[in-house]
């Protein structure tokens, strides 16, 4: 549960699980937002329409192997970060891995500077 995020937003629990193939684990997923009710996951708000504000982290037009998505609920930016596997090291995926993690604190930085209230995941 976070509380006061700002002086108009209210109470709020989030909640986040990264899944690989939600398709094929869908009833899991069903089952458990059912049980743990958050007020919102990613895009999954029950009382909002979030409004998608970006669907790549900036600073690499070309990746293609990590995700990351950021969508406005209620006042908040909710970005929900699943970062790219970088196995085996060393090798070329752990140098991809590093590069995405210099490019999201370039990213959150800049999300810090706004003042606007921010939750990463």
């Amino acid at each position: 549960m976070i509380r006061g995020l700002a002086n108009n937003i209210p109470d709020v629990k989030i909640a986040t699980w990264n899944i690989d193939g939600v398709r094929r684990r869908l009833p899991l997923l069903l089952k458990w937002l059912a049980k743990t009710k958050p007020d919102g996951v990613a895009l999954l708000a029950p009382k909002a329409d979030p409004v998608l504000i970006r669907k790549a982290l900036p600073g690499d037009p070309d990746d293609k192997a990590s995700r990351h998505i950021e969508a406005a609920v209620d006042g908040v930016l909710f970005a929900c970060l699943y970062m790219p596997n970088g196995n085996p090291q060393p090798g070329p995926r752990s140098g991809c891995k590093l590069d995405w993690f210099d490019r999201l604190i370039v990213h959150a930085r800049m999300l810090k500077k706004s003042a606007a209230p921010v939750v990463l995941l």
